[in-house]
C-alpha cells in the first residue's frame, strides 16, 4: 500500500512527539515537496521540523510529483501538492 500525507497529521504527530504511529501503521509514506516546505521549511516550531526531518531520514520519503492538476475549489499549497498524480 502507498500512503500519501498532507501536513495535517505530520503537524499533529510531531508535535506531540508521537510520529512513530505513521511508522507503525504504514512502514513508509511518501509527501510532496510541497508539504514538506509546509511542515519544515516554512514552520517556526523546532520541535515539528526537529521531528520531522528526523522521520524524513527514517520512514517519511520526500517526492516531486510528476503531474500538476488545477482544481475548481481553492486548496492550501500541501493539499494540491498530495492530489498530484
Amino acid at each position: 500500500m502507498i500512503v500519501i500525507s498532507n501536513s495535517s497529521p505530520l503537524i499533529a504527530l510531531s508535535r506531540v512527539q508521537q510520529l512513530s504511529i505513521l511508522k507503525h501503521l504504514f512502514k513508509k509514506i511518501y509527501i510532496p515537496e510541497s508539504v514538506f516546505k509546509e511542515v519544515v521549511s516554512q514552520s517556526n516550531v523546532s520541535i515539528q521540523r526537529e521531528n520531522i526531518l528526523k522521520a524524513i531520514d527514517d520512514f517519511i520519503i520526500v517526492a516531486k510529483p510528476q503531474t500538476v492538476l488545477s482544481f475548481k475549489r481553492t486548496l492550501d499549497f500541501g493539499e494540491r501538492g498530495v492530489l498530484k498524480k
